[in-house]
């Protein structure tokens, strides 16, 4: 009996999970979501419409486009929601991934440290590890980086 090498890349493998799970969890829900909500919106506001055709004076009709313009706005006020929803899951899934990478390179570059998260930003701690443990140059490659911080 002879053993097989299974070539197993960590680093990869957590990439595509990532990917994964942005494209169906992340994305796939937020794009879910506002059709559901828009959906409901569109059946709303077309039972106010209908009710706005109908409406035989002025004060009525007022009071009815006071609920349209309330269904509209509670919707925009959803959405914002939603991708706010989003936007924290990406975060936190990056972080996961990041720090699941980290964890994977014990086998070819242990930490000699442990790495304090810095005030304000885990990104910051983790910038800082992988700049000292795999010497990255997070300075000379800000471009690559530069959608997290205003994404934190």
């Amino acid at each position: 009996m002879h053993s097989v090498l299974i070539d197993i890349d960590s680093f990869d493998d957590e990439y595509q999970q990532f990917q994964r799970d942005v494209y169906i969890l992340i994305e796939g829900t937020l794009n879910a979501s506002k059709k559901y909500l828009d959906g409901e919106c569109e059946s709303e506001l077309a039972k106010i419409k209908a009710a706005m055709d109908k409406a035989d004076d002025a004060v009525h009709h007022f009071y009815i486009q006071e609920e349209y313009g309330d269904v509209l706005m509670t919707n925009i006020s959803q959405e914002r929601f939603l991708r706010n929803m989003a936007l924290v899951a990406l975060s936190s899934r990056l972080t996961h991934a990041l720090r699941n990478m980290s964890k994977s390179a014990e086998s070819f570059s242990p930490r000699t440290k442990k790495y304090e998260k810095l005030s304000g930003s885990e990104y910051r701690r983790l910038w800082r590890e992988y700049g000292e443990r795999f010497g990255i140059d997070f300075v000379a490659n800000a471009d690559r980086i530069a959608f997290v911080e205003p994404m934190r």
